[in-house]
Protein backbone atom coordinates (compact mmCIF):
# COMPACT_ATOMS: atom_id res chain seq x y z
CA UNK A 1 0.00 0.00 0.00
CA UNK A 2 1.42 3.65 -0.99
CA UNK A 3 2.52 5.46 1.76
CA UNK A 4 2.16 9.69 1.93
CA UNK A 5 3.81 12.57 4.21
CA UNK A 6 1.77 14.99 5.73
CA UNK A 7 1.23 18.44 7.38
CA UNK A 8 -1.54 19.14 9.41
CA UNK A 9 -3.02 21.82 11.94
CA UNK A 10 -4.62 20.69 15.67
CA UNK A 11 -7.73 21.77 17.02
CA UNK A 12 -5.20 24.19 19.27
CA UNK A 13 -3.19 25.55 16.36
CA UNK A 14 -0.10 22.62 17.00
CA UNK A 15 1.49 21.53 13.50
CA UNK A 16 1.58 17.84 13.26
CA UNK A 17 3.20 16.12 10.59
CA UNK A 18 4.02 12.28 10.21
CA UNK A 19 3.66 9.49 7.55
CA UNK A 20 0.56 7.18 6.99
CA UNK A 21 -0.38 4.17 4.53
CA UNK A 22 -3.65 4.77 2.75
CA UNK A 23 -5.18 3.54 -1.04
CA UNK A 24 -5.18 7.22 -1.85
CA UNK A 25 -4.29 11.01 -0.60
CA UNK A 26 -8.59 11.39 0.01
CA UNK A 27 -8.20 8.58 2.36
CA UNK A 28 -5.34 10.05 4.49
CA UNK A 29 -7.45 13.02 4.39
CA UNK A 30 -10.32 11.49 5.61
CA UNK A 31 -8.20 10.18 8.53
CA UNK A 32 -6.94 13.02 9.59
CA UNK A 33 -10.35 14.29 9.72
CA UNK A 34 -10.98 11.62 11.75
CA UNK A 35 -8.78 12.06 14.40
CA UNK A 36 -9.33 16.11 14.84
CA UNK A 37 -6.80 17.31 12.17
CA UNK A 38 -6.49 19.91 9.30
CA UNK A 39 -4.99 18.60 6.65
CA UNK A 40 -2.73 21.23 5.38
CA UNK A 41 -0.23 18.99 2.66
CA UNK A 42 -0.58 15.18 1.75
CA UNK A 43 1.79 13.85 -0.72
CA UNK A 44 3.27 10.50 -1.71
CA UNK A 45 6.52 9.08 -0.38
CA UNK A 46 9.27 8.74 -2.54
CA UNK A 47 11.45 5.96 -2.08
CA UNK A 48 15.00 6.14 -1.42
CA UNK A 49 16.03 4.39 -4.61
CA UNK A 50 13.69 7.11 -6.24
CA UNK A 51 15.97 9.48 -4.99
CA UNK A 52 18.77 8.48 -5.71
CA UNK A 53 18.05 8.33 -9.64
CA UNK A 54 19.66 11.82 -9.28
CA UNK A 55 23.44 9.87 -9.00
CA UNK A 56 22.03 7.04 -11.19
CA UNK A 57 19.44 7.47 -13.35
CA UNK A 58 17.03 4.54 -13.49
CA UNK A 59 15.18 3.84 -17.32
CA UNK A 60 12.05 5.16 -17.34
CA UNK A 61 9.18 2.48 -18.29
CA UNK A 62 6.36 0.89 -20.43
CA UNK A 63 3.37 -0.28 -19.29
CA UNK A 64 3.24 -3.61 -19.69
CA UNK A 65 1.04 -5.15 -22.49
CA UNK A 66 -0.87 -7.29 -19.94
CA UNK A 67 -1.81 -4.55 -17.67
CA UNK A 68 -3.02 -2.25 -20.74
CA UNK A 69 -5.23 -5.34 -21.93
CA UNK A 70 -6.43 -5.29 -18.00
CA UNK A 71 -7.29 -1.99 -18.04
CA UNK A 72 -9.10 -2.11 -21.82
CA UNK A 73 -10.82 -5.06 -20.10
CA UNK A 74 -12.35 -3.01 -17.03
CA UNK A 75 -13.24 -0.06 -18.87
CA UNK A 76 -14.94 -1.99 -21.52
CA UNK A 77 -17.03 -3.58 -18.51
CA UNK A 78 -18.38 0.13 -17.30
CA UNK A 79 -15.25 0.93 -14.45
CA UNK A 80 -14.58 4.65 -14.13
CA UNK A 81 -11.07 5.02 -15.20
CA UNK A 82 -9.92 5.74 -11.53
CA UNK A 83 -11.47 2.79 -10.24
CA UNK A 84 -9.81 0.60 -12.94
CA UNK A 85 -6.13 2.24 -11.83
CA UNK A 86 -6.92 1.18 -8.24
CA UNK A 87 -7.90 -2.76 -8.89
CA UNK A 88 -4.69 -3.06 -11.25
CA UNK A 89 -2.29 -1.53 -8.87
CA UNK A 90 -4.03 -3.20 -5.79
CA UNK A 91 -3.05 -6.59 -7.34
CA UNK A 92 -0.03 -5.33 -9.71
CA UNK A 93 3.16 -7.45 -8.31
CA UNK A 94 5.34 -4.72 -8.98
CA UNK A 95 5.78 -1.99 -6.58
CA UNK A 96 7.51 0.36 -8.43
CA UNK A 97 4.88 0.01 -11.10
CA UNK A 98 2.16 -0.03 -8.24
CA UNK A 99 3.11 3.02 -6.82
CA UNK A 100 2.84 4.52 -10.96
CA UNK A 101 -0.20 3.60 -10.80
CA UNK A 102 -1.89 5.25 -7.80
CA UNK A 103 0.17 8.58 -9.34
CA UNK A 104 -1.84 8.12 -12.26
CA UNK A 105 -5.04 7.79 -10.31
CA UNK A 106 -4.48 10.19 -8.43
CA UNK A 107 -3.88 12.73 -11.88
CA UNK A 108 -6.75 11.19 -13.15
CA UNK A 109 -8.97 12.01 -9.95
CA UNK A 110 -7.78 15.68 -9.77
CA UNK A 111 -9.41 16.21 -13.13
CA UNK A 112 -6.35 15.17 -15.92
CA UNK A 113 -7.21 13.13 -19.13
CA UNK A 114 -5.56 10.00 -18.98
CA UNK A 115 -3.93 11.02 -21.43
CA UNK A 116 -2.45 13.74 -19.56
CA UNK A 117 -1.71 12.15 -16.69
CA UNK A 118 0.66 9.48 -18.64
CA UNK A 119 2.43 13.16 -20.37
CA UNK A 120 2.99 14.25 -16.58
CA UNK A 121 4.30 11.11 -15.24
CA UNK A 122 8.24 11.59 -15.04
CA UNK A 123 8.95 7.94 -14.78
CA UNK A 124 7.11 7.07 -17.63
CA UNK A 125 8.28 6.73 -21.02
CA UNK A 126 4.65 6.42 -23.07
CA UNK A 127 4.69 9.09 -25.76
CA UNK A 128 2.95 6.52 -27.74
CA UNK A 129 0.52 5.49 -25.25
CA UNK A 130 -0.21 8.99 -24.88
CA UNK A 131 -0.80 10.04 -28.61
CA UNK A 132 -3.04 7.21 -28.78
CA UNK A 133 -5.32 7.28 -25.25
CA UNK A 134 -5.23 11.18 -26.58
CA UNK A 135 -7.10 9.49 -29.90
CA UNK A 136 -9.28 7.44 -27.71
CA UNK A 137 -10.43 9.87 -25.36
CA UNK A 138 -11.50 12.28 -28.15
CA UNK A 139 -13.28 9.70 -30.27
CA UNK A 140 -15.26 7.79 -26.83
CA UNK A 141 -12.99 4.48 -28.44
CA UNK A 142 -10.22 4.58 -24.98
CA UNK A 143 -11.24 0.58 -24.02
CA UNK A 144 -10.92 -0.44 -27.94
CA UNK A 145 -7.66 1.85 -28.40
CA UNK A 146 -5.82 0.48 -25.47
CA UNK A 147 -6.82 -3.09 -26.18
CA UNK A 148 -5.60 -2.48 -29.76
CA UNK A 149 -2.08 -1.39 -27.82
CA UNK A 150 -1.98 -3.95 -25.69
CA UNK A 151 -1.88 -6.41 -28.81
CA UNK A 152 0.72 -5.09 -30.69
CA UNK A 153 2.56 -4.40 -27.24
CA UNK A 154 2.05 -7.96 -25.89
CA UNK A 155 3.37 -9.38 -29.71
CA UNK A 156 6.89 -6.60 -29.36
CA UNK A 157 7.04 -8.27 -25.73
CA UNK A 158 7.18 -12.00 -27.13
CA UNK A 159 9.22 -10.99 -29.77
CA UNK A 160 11.70 -9.86 -27.08
CA UNK A 161 11.48 -12.85 -24.67
CA UNK A 162 11.99 -15.06 -27.85
CA UNK A 163 15.41 -13.18 -29.20
CA UNK A 164 16.68 -13.10 -25.07
CA UNK A 165 15.88 -16.77 -24.61
CA UNK A 166 17.22 -17.84 -27.57
CA UNK A 167 20.63 -16.24 -26.59
CA UNK A 168 20.68 -16.98 -22.89
CA UNK A 169 21.68 -20.67 -23.59
CA UNK A 170 24.75 -19.93 -25.18
CA UNK A 171 26.00 -16.65 -23.00
CA UNK A 172 25.64 -19.86 -19.76
CA UNK A 173 27.16 -21.87 -22.04
CA UNK A 174 30.24 -19.58 -22.44
CA UNK A 175 30.51 -18.70 -19.28
CA UNK A 176 30.68 -22.21 -18.17
CA UNK A 177 33.32 -22.58 -20.50
CA UNK A 178 35.51 -19.59 -19.22
CA UNK A 179 35.17 -21.48 -15.99
CA UNK A 180 35.88 -24.76 -16.70
CA UNK A 181 39.14 -23.63 -18.83
CA UNK A 182 40.04 -21.76 -15.59
CA UNK A 183 39.95 -24.31 -13.17
CA UNK A 184 42.34 -26.85 -15.46
CA UNK A 185 44.66 -23.55 -15.36
CA UNK A 186 44.11 -22.97 -11.58
CA UNK A 187 43.30 -26.40 -10.03
CA UNK A 188 44.40 -29.08 -12.23
CA UNK A 189 48.13 -27.76 -13.68
CA UNK A 190 49.79 -26.44 -11.00
CA UNK A 191 49.79 -29.61 -9.43
CA UNK A 192 52.19 -30.95 -11.96
CA UNK A 193 54.25 -27.58 -12.09
CA UNK A 194 54.94 -28.56 -9.09
CA UNK A 195 56.59 -31.12 -9.54
CA UNK A 196 58.24 -29.81 -12.92
CA UNK A 197 59.77 -27.17 -10.87
CA UNK A 198 63.65 -26.57 -11.89
CA UNK A 199 63.25 -28.81 -14.76
CA UNK A 200 61.61 -25.73 -17.21
CA UNK A 201 64.90 -25.77 -19.77
CA UNK A 202 64.18 -29.07 -20.71
CA UNK A 203 59.93 -28.74 -21.72
CA UNK A 204 58.64 -27.64 -24.56
CA UNK A 205 57.98 -24.12 -25.53
CA UNK A 206 54.12 -24.49 -25.59
CA UNK A 207 54.49 -26.23 -22.22
CA UNK A 208 56.46 -23.54 -20.33
CA UNK A 209 54.03 -21.28 -21.92
CA UNK A 210 50.88 -23.34 -20.57
CA UNK A 211 52.90 -23.54 -17.13
CA UNK A 212 53.63 -19.51 -17.38
CA UNK A 213 49.70 -18.88 -18.02
CA UNK A 214 49.13 -20.93 -14.78
CA UNK A 215 51.49 -19.55 -12.48
CA UNK A 216 50.76 -15.72 -13.79
CA UNK A 217 47.07 -16.18 -12.93
CA UNK A 218 47.61 -17.55 -9.69
CA UNK A 219 50.09 -15.17 -8.25
CA UNK A 220 47.99 -12.28 -10.31
CA UNK A 221 44.25 -13.41 -9.42
CA UNK A 222 43.71 -10.17 -7.34
CA UNK A 223 45.15 -7.87 -9.88
CA UNK A 224 43.39 -9.70 -12.80
CA UNK A 225 40.04 -9.31 -10.66
CA UNK A 226 39.90 -5.49 -10.09
CA UNK A 227 40.82 -5.08 -13.44
CA UNK A 228 38.18 -6.98 -14.35
CA UNK A 229 35.48 -4.93 -11.89
CA UNK A 230 37.18 -1.57 -13.19
CA UNK A 231 36.85 -3.01 -16.89
CA UNK A 232 32.76 -3.82 -15.98
CA UNK A 233 31.80 -0.23 -14.61
CA UNK A 234 33.73 1.55 -17.01
CA UNK A 235 32.04 -0.25 -19.45
CA UNK A 236 28.60 0.05 -17.50
CA UNK A 237 29.20 3.87 -17.57
CA UNK A 238 30.31 4.43 -21.13
CA UNK A 239 27.21 2.44 -21.85
CA UNK A 240 24.88 5.39 -20.49
CA UNK A 241 26.70 8.10 -22.39
CA UNK A 242 24.43 9.18 -25.49
CA UNK A 243 27.67 9.49 -27.50
CA UNK A 244 28.46 6.62 -26.83
CA UNK A 245 25.33 4.38 -27.72
CA UNK A 246 24.95 6.72 -30.46
CA UNK A 247 28.71 5.72 -32.28
CA UNK A 248 27.86 1.92 -31.46
CA UNK A 249 24.37 2.05 -33.17
CA UNK A 250 26.00 4.16 -36.18
CA UNK A 251 28.76 1.47 -36.83
CA UNK A 252 25.80 -1.88 -36.26
CA UNK A 253 23.98 0.25 -39.18
CA UNK A 254 27.64 0.09 -41.82
CA UNK A 255 29.26 -3.13 -40.36
CA UNK A 256 28.58 -5.79 -43.38
CA UNK A 257 28.03 -8.98 -41.17
CA UNK A 258 25.52 -6.78 -38.57
CA UNK A 259 23.77 -4.15 -40.70
CA UNK A 260 21.15 -6.71 -42.27
CA UNK A 261 20.17 -7.82 -38.90
CA UNK A 262 20.60 -4.21 -37.69
CA UNK A 263 18.61 -2.61 -40.42
CA UNK A 264 15.83 -5.61 -40.23
CA UNK A 265 15.29 -4.65 -36.75
CA UNK A 266 14.73 -1.34 -37.24
CA UNK A 267 11.93 -2.43 -39.75
CA UNK A 268 10.46 -4.73 -37.58
CA UNK A 269 9.98 -2.25 -34.17
CA UNK A 270 9.09 1.16 -36.58
CA UNK A 271 6.33 -0.83 -38.75
CA UNK A 272 4.67 -2.37 -35.12
CA UNK A 273 4.48 1.04 -33.78
CA UNK A 274 3.49 3.09 -37.19
CA UNK A 275 0.40 0.04 -37.41
CA UNK A 276 -0.91 0.28 -33.71
CA UNK A 277 -0.55 4.41 -34.23
CA UNK A 278 -1.69 4.56 -37.65
CA UNK A 279 -4.78 2.28 -36.87
CA UNK A 280 -6.14 4.15 -33.31
CA UNK A 281 -5.97 7.21 -36.00
CA UNK A 282 -3.04 9.43 -35.37
CA UNK A 283 -2.33 11.59 -38.16
CA UNK A 284 0.83 10.61 -40.14
CA UNK A 285 2.98 12.68 -39.24
CA UNK A 286 2.78 12.47 -35.43
CA UNK A 287 2.51 8.77 -36.12
CA UNK A 288 5.91 8.56 -37.87
CA UNK A 289 7.53 10.52 -35.35
CA UNK A 290 6.17 8.61 -32.17
CA UNK A 291 7.35 5.06 -34.29
CA UNK A 292 10.58 6.80 -34.30
CA UNK A 293 10.66 6.55 -30.65
CA UNK A 294 10.40 3.06 -30.44
CA UNK A 295 13.67 2.30 -32.48
CA UNK A 296 15.71 0.59 -29.80
CA UNK A 297 18.81 2.02 -32.42
CA UNK A 298 19.41 5.94 -31.90
CA UNK A 299 20.80 6.69 -34.85
CA UNK A 300 17.99 5.66 -36.89
CA UNK A 301 15.90 7.01 -34.53
CA UNK A 302 17.12 10.65 -35.36
CA UNK A 303 17.31 9.82 -38.97
CA UNK A 304 13.30 8.81 -38.72
CA UNK A 305 12.41 11.78 -36.82
CA UNK A 306 13.51 13.99 -40.10
CA UNK A 307 11.32 11.65 -41.85
CA UNK A 308 8.44 12.96 -39.40
CA UNK A 309 9.75 16.53 -40.60
CA UNK A 310 9.23 15.76 -44.17
CA UNK A 311 5.88 14.54 -44.21
CA UNK A 312 5.04 17.64 -42.84
CA UNK A 313 5.90 19.94 -45.94
CA UNK A 314 4.62 16.98 -48.38
CA UNK A 315 6.57 14.77 -49.18
CA UNK A 316 5.42 11.17 -49.01
CA UNK A 317 6.36 8.26 -46.83
CA UNK A 318 7.82 5.83 -49.22
CA UNK A 319 10.35 8.79 -50.68
CA UNK A 320 11.44 10.04 -47.60
CA UNK A 321 12.09 6.49 -46.19
CA UNK A 322 14.14 5.91 -48.97
CA UNK A 323 16.25 8.51 -48.82
CA UNK A 324 17.49 7.38 -44.99
CA UNK A 325 18.93 4.26 -46.86
CA UNK A 326 17.36 2.43 -43.47
CA UNK A 327 14.99 -0.23 -44.41
CA UNK A 328 15.36 -3.00 -46.83
CA UNK A 329 13.62 -2.35 -50.24
CA UNK A 330 11.07 -4.87 -49.19
CA UNK A 331 9.97 -2.97 -46.42
CA UNK A 332 9.80 0.23 -48.60
CA UNK A 333 7.58 -1.38 -50.90
CA UNK A 334 5.03 -2.39 -48.84
CA UNK A 335 5.03 0.71 -47.48
CA UNK A 336 4.30 2.29 -50.34
CA UNK A 337 1.87 0.01 -51.34
CA UNK A 338 0.22 0.74 -48.46
CA UNK A 339 0.06 4.30 -48.54
CA UNK A 340 -1.34 4.53 -52.28
CA UNK A 341 -4.19 1.99 -51.23
CA UNK A 342 -5.02 3.91 -48.05
CA UNK A 343 -3.48 0.73 -46.21
CA UNK A 344 -0.35 1.96 -44.62
CA UNK A 345 -1.54 0.73 -40.55
CA UNK A 346 -2.40 -3.03 -42.44
CA UNK A 347 0.90 -3.13 -44.52
CA UNK A 348 2.89 -1.95 -41.72
CA UNK A 349 1.17 -4.45 -39.19
CA UNK A 350 2.42 -7.73 -41.57
CA UNK A 351 6.13 -5.96 -42.20
CA UNK A 352 6.30 -5.86 -38.30
CA UNK A 353 5.03 -9.87 -38.67
CA UNK A 354 7.26 -10.71 -41.65
CA UNK A 355 10.69 -8.98 -39.87
CA UNK A 356 9.81 -10.03 -36.17
CA UNK A 357 9.64 -13.67 -37.31
CA UNK A 358 12.60 -13.40 -39.74
CA UNK A 359 14.85 -11.77 -37.26
CA UNK A 360 13.86 -14.66 -34.79
CA UNK A 361 14.68 -17.63 -37.11
CA UNK A 362 18.23 -16.09 -37.81
CA UNK A 363 18.56 -15.72 -34.18
CA UNK A 364 17.89 -18.98 -33.62
CA UNK A 365 20.46 -20.31 -36.30
CA UNK A 366 22.79 -18.02 -35.14
CA UNK A 367 22.77 -19.69 -31.76
CA UNK A 368 22.24 -23.70 -33.16
CA UNK A 369 25.70 -22.88 -35.37
CA UNK A 370 27.22 -21.11 -32.13
CA UNK A 371 26.68 -23.80 -29.32
CA UNK A 372 28.72 -26.71 -31.25
CA UNK A 373 31.42 -24.26 -32.12
CA UNK A 374 31.52 -22.77 -28.45
CA UNK A 375 31.69 -27.03 -27.29
CA UNK A 376 34.25 -27.29 -29.92
CA UNK A 377 36.43 -24.08 -29.03
CA UNK A 378 36.64 -25.61 -25.48
CA UNK A 379 37.60 -28.94 -26.27
CA UNK A 380 40.38 -27.87 -28.43
CA UNK A 381 41.71 -25.47 -25.37
CA UNK A 382 41.54 -28.08 -22.78
CA UNK A 383 43.15 -30.77 -24.92
CA UNK A 384 45.58 -28.08 -26.00
CA UNK A 385 46.44 -28.07 -22.15
CA UNK A 386 46.01 -31.58 -21.67
CA UNK A 387 48.43 -31.85 -24.20
CA UNK A 388 51.15 -29.39 -22.95
CA UNK A 389 51.02 -31.16 -19.86
CA UNK A 390 51.70 -34.67 -21.36
CA UNK A 391 54.35 -33.12 -23.54
CA UNK A 392 56.26 -31.91 -20.29
CA UNK A 393 56.53 -35.14 -18.86
CA UNK A 394 57.42 -36.81 -21.98
CA UNK A 395 59.93 -34.43 -22.40
CA UNK A 396 61.70 -35.96 -18.97
CA UNK A 397 63.82 -39.40 -19.56
CA UNK A 398 62.77 -41.18 -17.47
CA UNK A 399 59.26 -40.81 -18.51
CA UNK A 400 60.08 -41.12 -22.00
CA UNK A 401 61.79 -44.50 -21.48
Amino acid sequence: MPQFRFRALAANGRRVHGRIEAEDADRVRARLADQGLMPVEVASCVPLAVRLQAWWPRRRRNLPAVLLRQLATLLAAGERLDAALLSIAAECPDRRLARLLHELRERVRAGRGFARALADSPELEERELVAVAAVGEAAGRLPAVLADLATSRGRREAFARRIRGALLYPFVLALASLFAVLFVLVGVVPRFDAFLAGREAELPAFARAVFALSRGLRTSADVLALALAVLALSSLVVARLPAARRAADRLQLRLPLFSTHARERVAAEFARALAVLGGSGVELPRAVGLAADAVTNTAARVALRRVAGELREGRSLASALAATSLLPHTALGLLRAGEESGRLSVMAGFLADHYEERLCERTERFVRLLEPCLVIGVGIVVAGIIGAVASALLSLPRFAT
